[in-house]
């Protein structure tokens, strides 16, 4: 999932972030209804075998659209990093690398230990070499997509970086750059046999976040910019119906997974930052890693004995009880898992951050 901003940590001027220490509520607000749709909606009714229909075509893309988001917003937040030298280099690795692994691991074991992993699926999930065959693991998958992003950002970083040396050029850089990148991407999609096709669906909204960041916050934000990006959504939302196969796996999805995602960062970032954001909201968006990785298996634990056969008594178990027992037990896990972080790093630099 897209990783926490540490506090107190400020990126570089031009991005007009606010203010140290205070955190970015339109993040908040798209990571919190990104991972209560996951959760709350498109895996929770999984477990409700009362229930039938739920995935279709409007659903199916609205996934498409939410994963495609929370990539994006990973994206934007490295694209804020600033890698100069070797030792940038090593600190970048070894934050996101201690920040994601450990959990994961953690996850990937417990998948293990509930029979949610097939045989033969652990060692490649745990080598985080998962997305390069195709059967992922169940739900982890994103993980293992995400870090194959996070191994490439340091190379796009330094070209984000050498453009920004041209400000007169800036703006037709960064889309000449994005397309190229993303035509790249979808020539190996296509090529590559064995592969997830998902790893090619979603580094195109990886590569629109990091590379357009610096473009992605107000006042730079135009209303020309919005109906550019509402008017592309539209075009992909439509190109995507022409698709027959399963949405959340084709190349087809591309558009959808960037144009939508950005428009909904776009709107957010102009309209959100200065929401001031319930408790609720602002702990299930620090949840949210947490959420994603442990989710399946407490779920089961509610469904496993004395489920309910009915509808309605299926989904009170599943909303009532163990969603939010999934938001408290998610939330002190990160907490606590931050707190350890902390004492284990040394605190970044504001331009290393």
């Amino acid at each position: 999932m897209p990783e926490q901003q540490p506090p107190g940590s400020s990126p570089p001027a031009a991005l007009s972030p606010p203010p140290p220490g205070q955190r970015n509520q339109a993040i908040d607000l798209m990571r919190a209804g990104c991972i209560l749709w996951i959760v709350g909606f498109w895996h929770l009714l999984g477990y409700a075998e009362s229930i039938d229909g739920y995935k279709n075509d409007i659903t199916y893309r609205l996934t498409v659209v939410v994963l495609g988001l929370f990539v994006l917003i990973s994206g934007y937040l490295i694209g804020r990093s600033r890698i100069t030298n070797t030792a940038d280099l090593w600190r970048f690795y070894r934050r996101r690398m201690i920040r994601i692994y450990p959990p994961y691991l953690a996850a990937l074991l417990l998948f293990d230990l509930c029979g949610l992993l097939k045989p033969g699926q652990f060692v490649g999930a745990a080598l985080l070499s998962a997305s390069f065959s195709l059967e992922p693991p169940l739900t982890l998958w994103y993980i293992s997509m995400i870090v194959v992003f996070y191994l490439l950002a340091p190379l796009l970083l330094l070209l984000v970086h050498s453009l920004a040396q041209r400000p007169w050029r800036w703006a037709s850089n960064r889309l000449v750059v994005s397309a190229g990148i993303i035509g790249l991407n979808v020539l190996l999609g296509k090529l590559l046999d064995g592969v997830d096709s998902r790893l090619f669906l979603y580094f195109p909204s990886f590569v629109a976040g990091l590379v357009l960041a610096p473009a992605l916050v107000e006042p730079r934000v135009s209303q020309r910019s919005l109906a550019f990006t509402a008017l592309a959504t539209v075009a992909a939302t439509l190109f995507s119906f022409h698709h027959q196969a399963r949405i959340d796996s084709s190349l087809n999805a591309i558009p959808l997974a960037v144009f939508a995602p950005l428009l909904t960062f776009l709107v957010c970032e102009r309209w959100g930052r200065k929401l001031r954001l319930p408790p609720l909201v602002l702990a299930i968006s620090t949840a949210s890693f947490f959420m994603y990785l442990f989710h399946r298996p407490i779920f089961l634990l509610f469904t496993s004995h004395g489920f309910p056969s009915s509808a309605p008594l299926q989904l009170a178990v599943l909303l009532l009880l163990a969603l939010p027992v999934i938001v408290a037990v998610s939330w002190k896990g990160q907490v606590l898992y931050d707190a350890a972080v902390r004492r284990l790093l040394p605190r970044p630099s504001p331009i290393a951050s």
